[in-house]
């Protein structure tokens, strides 16, 4: 089953799915290079590899267990990333 594309707008900013073709700027706009307090925040390692970021977000498009969502500010121009996992679906 596919997954179902969403899209918000809402005063210059965006909530929308994520797409394989969001990997890039991901990837540049998060871990390129990722700030030491988000490091320090989250407890992860201080960086990344870009294919250890791509490789990663890709299989997160893919697994159809997730939904992933970026907010995106179109004046700004950055981007950061929201999970919803374990959602079921009523028909």
């Amino acid at each position: 089953m596919e997954k179902v594309k969403t899209f918000w707008e809402k005063d210059g900013y965006v909530l929308r799915s994520a797409c394989r073709e969001d990997a890039e700027n991901y990837y540049q706009q998060n871990f390129n290079p990722l700030e030491p307090e988000v490091s320090r925040l989250t407890g992860c390692k201080p960086s990344f590899t870009h294919d250890e970021v791509v490789n990663f977000f890709l299989s997160c498009i893919d697994d159809e267990g997730r939904y992933d969502f970026l907010s995106v500010c179109t004046a700004w121009n950055w981007m950061y990333s929201l999970l919803i996992q374990g959602l079921k679906r009523h028909i």
